[in-house]
């Protein structure tokens, strides 16, 4: 069974009362990935950060006609 995805389009309003764009990215973490949706002031790009479950992500794919945004986790430096 084939499945359409949705287009997520206007903002949400957050607690803090600024316009958020949800977008779903790609989180690969290497050995599993999931996608999840992100609130951002606009729409990203690559090299834009974010957090998720104690990580910082960064985008390093933009999204395409085929996928959407893929985010990996930032490496910490030691």
């Amino acid at each position: 069974m084939a499945s359409v995805p949705q287009e997520i389009s206007g903002g949400v309003r957050t607690r803090a009362g600024y316009d958020e764009v949800l977008v779903p990215i790609i989180a690969d973490g290497g050995d599993a990935a999931s996608v999840v949706l992100v609130g951002f002031a606009r729409q990203p790009r690559v090299g834009d950060r974010f957090q998720l479950c104690g990580r910082d992500w960064e985008i390093t794919r933009e999204k395409d006609h085929v996928r959407t945004y893929v985010a990996r986790p930032v490496r910490r430096r030691r």
